[in-house]
């Protein structure tokens, strides 16, 4: 739990019953074993539109976001989730750099190559300075790199412990698909742990830069983690850093010192919660249609996974401090249960929120 000294006690939630008290309880009709009479189309066209009713009940992210809100911020609303969709749905992609080296980042390359090229000029003797000389050190040149890298943007960064699920939710984030191959990857999905070794950056439309950090943790190296540290704490166009946490695994001990960084320095912060659909997985029974009691099961299970939720968040601590996080609940994948990532909606919103003061 994040240190007691840094934070200031602000109101509980209520209890798992109130949470709750918003989801829709479904009224389905009791599971009758098809008529061997009936044609097949027919028992399949039936069962899924009763699954398909079904679901409408079944907890969302949408839901878990607001049910996990505070009075500090304001709902994300149709608008922008819409405004967030075509923006991300439309957007041109271009990977900007990679490095493991921050004053490698072409802006910071380039004000340190410029201030050197000012020293010499500076320190030159007078009897040697010409126009030409003049010209050459005082001109605008980029020393080679792209003016378009020099641009001031906004920026987002992603961090997370190593196989947090970090590369999937940037791949359906950039590339909008939830069934992505490895040809069409923007950040590589391994399953070894610690696969993105450096800073990578990806401009959006000119407009926004996303930045995905290595990722912390088992198999992180301590030179990534000294560039993704000196990034938060020297980068004056990073606009907000998400926090990607296993809704499985709950808060570690790495995500937590992580917290402290960022709360210490004031870096903003949201939270993302990977992984829901595993979360739903667990507490939703696999053959929930075929129950006869499939009503009660829905609302039960609704109630473990915000009890589940609940007892997570409560224990980070961030429930105390002084400013809290946004609580951003996500699926990379669709499921029986989810149809739809609709996290990722909300996350798209929130990233031109945070960019941009007016959207």
């Amino acid at each position: 739990m994040i240190k007691p000294h840094r934070l200031v006690l602000c109101r509980n939630y209520s209890s798992v019953d109130y949470l709750v008290s918003s989801v829709k309880t479904p009224k389905i009709a009791a599971y009758k074993k098809p008529d061997s009479t009936t044609a097949k189309t027919k028992q399949r066209i039936a069962a899924r539109t009763k699954i398909n009713q079904a679901n409408k009940y079944i907890i969302t992210p949408l839901q878990l976001n607001k049910t996990f809100s505070t009075e500090d911020f304001e709902l994300i609303t149709n608008n922008q989730l819409a405004e967030g969709q075509n923006f991300f749905k439309n957007a041109n992609v271009e990977l900007a750099w990679t490095l493991i080296d921050y004053e490698e980042i072409p802006d910071v390359k380039y004000e340190i190559l410029k201030a050197e090229r000012d020293e010499q000029y500076r320190n030159l003797d007078p009897y040697y300075k010409n126009q030409t000389i003049e010209t050459t050190l005082l001109s605008k040149k980029t020393f080679g790199i792209a003016p378009n890298l020099l641009r001031p943007l906004p920026e987002v960064l992603f961090m997370g412990h190593t196989n947090v699920g970090k590369s999937s939710l940037i791949n359906n984030l950039l590339i909008g698909k939830t069934h992505i191959n490895r040809s069409s990857q923007i950040a590589y999905v391994s399953q070894r742990e610690g696969y993105t070794k450096t800073l990578n950056c990806f401009t959006i439309s000119n407009k926004l830069r996303i930045v995905d950090s290595p990722g912390y943790g088992e198999h992180g190296e301590e030179k990534q983690g000294e560039m993704v540290m000196e990034y938060i704490s020297r980068r004056t166009q990073l606009k907000k850093v998400y926090l990607l946490v296993d809704s499985m695994v709950g808060f570690r001990e790495e995500d937590e010192s992580i917290l402290e960084t960022l709360i210490e320095q004031g870096v903003p912060f949201d939270i993302v919660m990977t992984k829901f659909d595993k979360v739903v997985e667990k507490f939703f029974p696999s053959n929930l249609w075929k129950k006869p009691n499939a009503t009660e099961l829905i609302k039960k299970s609704n109630e473990l996974v915000v009890t589940h939720y609940d007892k997570v968040i409560r224990d980070s601590g961030l429930l105390d401090i002084a400013v809290r996080p946004k609580f951003i609940f996500n699926n990379a994948k669709v499921t029986q249960f989810i149809p739809e990532t609709l996290g990722i909606k909300i996350l798209k919103a929130d990233i031109l929120n945070s960019c941009f003061a007016k959207f």
